[in-house]
């Protein structure tokens, strides 16, 4: 359990580090140095966050999550599309639908990406969240009959597993 701790800090330290290095791309001692505190202060504070509350969702970068995200990339391109298309057809082709989708809660975190996934998907909008259902607003019927099938439910069940463990 202690590795796996560490490991995360590691990791967290590295991710932080290089993130912002990629976004300042500054070289010199002075902006590294700050960027280096900053980075140690974000690690102290997420450390001090988990004393707090107690909840942590780890997740690992295995093949699984980068498909999702690839897979959630196309399908909101495609999403753009069919929106654009609806919206600059004359006459104008939209259908508002109000859905409710009745899921299989597997964890909060896959029904927090599946929300979230469905929000990120031009033209639909979850409104409401429950422990079985979802109420989602989708601009044509067929996004909603989309939503219906279940596709995206079952991508998005647990894309990254989580180390509830590594606390």
């Amino acid at each position: 359990m202690f590795g796996t701790v560490i490991q995360h800090r590691v990791t967290h330290v590295v991710a932080a580090g290089g993130l912002w290095w990629l976004l300042s791309w500054h070289g010199d001692w002075l902006m590294l140095s700050l960027g280096a505190a900053s980075v140690a202060f974000s690690v102290y504070l997420t450390r001090r966050m988990l004393a707090i509350d107690g909840e942590a969702h780890y997740f690992v970068l295995n093949r699984e999550l980068l498909a999702y995200w690839c897979w959630l990339a196309v399908a909101i391109i495609k999403s753009n599309l069919d929106v654009m298309r609806h919206v600059l057809s004359v006459p104008l082709k939209i259908s508002p639908t109000w859905v409710r989708l009745h899921i299989d809660p597997k964890s909060e975190v896959g029904i927090a990406t599946l929300a979230k996934s469905i929000t990120l998907t031009p033209g639909t909008v979850t409104v409401d969240v429950e422990e079985d259902a979802l109420t989602v607003h989708a601009l044509t019927r067929d996004a909603a009959e989309y939503l219906q099938t279940g596709d995206m439910e079952y991508r998005a069940r647990d894309p990254g597993r989580e180390l509830r463990s590594a606390r």
